[in-house]
């Protein structure tokens, strides 16, 4: 249904570093490597295709069926999984599905009692657990047929990364490749660096 392409060696452009160019590729990869639809038309639909054609987790997508918890681990954890997408080609969480081996297997839903309420507690929590703050991220309710609701988070690929983690003390790079998020090493970092620099101001 919606496909991942796969890794090949690229030749870089004449006047590109390798920094530079890869980070322009990275840009234009998110493009194609979310749910493609636009954000604000993403619906009920577009969720059950998923499942349907049994779409499985990759580096762009991911499932959760229960919301961020409370615990420091918790917040930890999801901000590790929030900065790993920004830190790499950017990509959809989508909480309240159900899934089984990677892949989404219902719709769980999502009791909520106050969803603005819901959504402010979300941004404020990414507002101040992260460094730098996340550019261009967005979230959004969903609405099941029996009333309940899933979280969509759409986090873009960042010109401003890397990202990290900084709450309860953490200090924390995250990257991310097709079997979910790391913690970036040394070299990685270093380049991520570089690149951002790269970028025209």
């Amino acid at each position: 249904f919606w496909t991942e392409s796969g890794t090949s060696r690229a030749r870089i452009p004449t006047g590109l570093s390798r920094a530079e160019h890869g980070r322009k590729s990275r840009y234009e990869a998110n493009v194609h490597s979310m749910i493609p639809r636009s954000f604000d038309d993403i619906d009920i639909s577009d969720i059950q295709r998923l499942i349907d054609n049994q779409v499985a987790e990759r580096r762009t997508l991911e499932f959760k069926r229960d919301l961020p918890g409370d615990t420091k681990d918790e917040r930890k954890e999801f901000l590790a999984d929030v900065t790993s997408f920004a830190n790499a080609q950017g990509g959809d969480i989508i909480y309240g599905l159900a899934e089984a081996q990677g892949a989404p297997s219902t719709v769980h839903g999502l009791d909520v009692l106050d969803a603005d309420a819901e959504l402010r507690r979300i941004e404020d929590r990414i507002l101040d657990g992260v460094e730098p703050r996340l550019p261009g991220l967005r979230l959004k309710w969903i609405t099941t047929a029996v009333g309940k609701r899933l979280l969509l988070i759409r986090i873009p690929a960042s010109t401003i990364s890397p990202h990290r983690v900084i709450f309860a003390n953490s200090s924390k790079f995250h990257g991310r490749k097709s079997n979910g998020k790391y913690e970036m090493d040394t070299q990685e970092l270093r380049e991520a660096f570089t690149a951002t620099e790269a970028l025209p101001a």
